[in-house]
């Protein structure tokens, strides 16, 4: 895979990370799913590392995933899709700059 689409699917789990993250913030601790407390490393008032619940699930983690005769994604892909896409386009998922950088560099009309 060439390296650009690379950098381009990070950005993109960033972004979706950090948008999971946003609207597990207004959930209570004790019932968040993604990044329950303590999941991962913190620090303390001193500045010293408090090592996450994540490190007890390491091995075997990264592991090869077997090849699928169906590539195609499921119903219930599509439709978590299409929520991460209709959130990103309505004002409460919106950031002031994304029309301007999903432009740049075409040549338009609108102001």
């Amino acid at each position: 895979m060439h390296p650009q689409y690379i950098d381009m699917i990070v950005m993109a789990t960033v972004c979706l990370h950090n948008l999971i993250k946003s609207e597990e913030n207004l959930v209570k601790a004790k019932d968040r799913i993604y990044c329950p407390p303590h999941s991962v490393d913190s620090e303390d008032s001193e500045g010293n590392i408090i090592p996450g619940e994540w490190r007890q699930y390491t091995e075997n983690a990264l592991r090869d995933i077997p090849p699928t005769s169906k590539h195609h994604a499921t119903t219930i892909a599509y439709k978590q899709r299409d929520k991460v896409a209709d959130y990103f386009l309505t004002p409460p998922g919106e950031v002031p700059w994304q029309y301007d950088y999903v432009r740049r560099g075409q040549h338009r009309d609108d102001p």
